[in-house]
């Protein structure tokens, strides 16, 4: 799990795969959903940017106010009939 200082700008990162493994395009691109460690929604349905086939990230910016501690983006994208979902974590710290 990653780990961030507030304030910093974190980056989630998916990668898309077909079932034999091999990384695909969805054909409803994936957005991200970020909570905080409160749960509170901070980011609903962000657009992703691809990196390349399969890859996507999305970038959100803490705030010097966010709150502390581990965060949960959910990712979600679809393709036909199949609708993957990811769940990243990743941690919120103040400044030592």
């Amino acid at each position: 799990m990653e780990t961030y200082i507030r304030g910093e700008t974190v980056r989630v990162i998916v990668y898309v795969r077909d079932i034999n493994g091999a990384l695909m395009t969805p054909t409803v691109a994936p957005t991200a959903t970020i909570y905080d460690s409160r749960g509170t929604a901070i980011v609903t349905s962000g657009v992703m940017t691809t990196t390349a086939t399969g890859i996507y990230s999305y970038s959100y910016a803490t705030l010097a106010t966010s709150v502390l501690g581990t965060w949960v983006a959910h990712v979600t994208a679809t393709d036909g009939a199949h609708t993957l979902v990811e769940i990243v974590k990743f941690g919120l710290r103040g400044v030592l």
